[in-house]
């Protein structure tokens, strides 16, 4: 008996083709809305950084540029020319090992949570389920922590360590004292012109 051969219609099943014109006909109504919910997500996490980021939270609030290098994780470490030599060397030494100062999960959770967000809405065109938002922030979140946290160890720490080993051998050839945390310097904020070409 000869078999009939069956072609596979082309395309995609019925129910996938129903399931993507529902999604771009849920995408075509909602349009508006589903851009304003990103730019609201992205309003709320640059509000919790402007909280708890202590780059952008700092002494310097009363001259209204908290971030820029005014922040808590670094004003401790700009001197100026009024500083002993014994007071630079302790701004030197607080400068190092800045990754530590400042909060890694927070900037990286923002990120997460802004490209699941654009994915979600701009290539998939739906409002996935809870459960699957979490799995795609997890599975991002976590890898990019841990990257984060090799190349720390195994690279990046060894320039803070260097700073501050420097330090500490400039004191000893000063006869200087031992090593004082230094108050926040309220002047000598340099323009972003000087710190990126200094």
């Amino acid at each position: 008996m000869e078999e009939v051969a069956k072609k596979r219609p082309r395309g995609l099943p019925s129910t996938m083709k129903f399931k993507t014109e529902a999604s771009k006909n849920n995408w075509n109504q909602n349009k508006l809305g589903y851009i304003l919910l990103i730019v609201v997500i992205v309003l709320v996490i640059l509000w919790v950084n402007r909280l708890k980021l202590k780059e952008s939270k700092g002494f310097s609030e009363k001259k209204g540029n908290i971030a820029d290098g005014n922040g808590t994780a670094y004003a401790q470490g700009r001197g100026n020319d009024n500083d002993t030599v014994e007071e630079l060397l302790d701004r030197i030494e607080w400068g190092s090992y800045s990754e530590q100062k400042v909060n890694n999960m927070y900037r990286y959770a923002g990120i997460v949570i802004i490209s699941t967000a654009l994915i979600s809405i701009l290539a998939l065109r739906k409002l996935p389920k809870i459960s699957t938002i979490i799995i795609i922030m997890i599975a991002v979140f976590v890898p990019m922590m841990a990257a984060n946290s090799l190349y720390y160890v195994h690279g990046d720490i060894y320039s803070s360590y260097y700073i501050k080993d420097n330090a500490k051998r400039l004191r000893k050839k000063l006869n200087s004292r031992s090593y004082k945390e230094p108050p926040p310097a309220e002047d000598n904020l340099p323009t972003r012109a000087q710190v990126m070409n200094p």
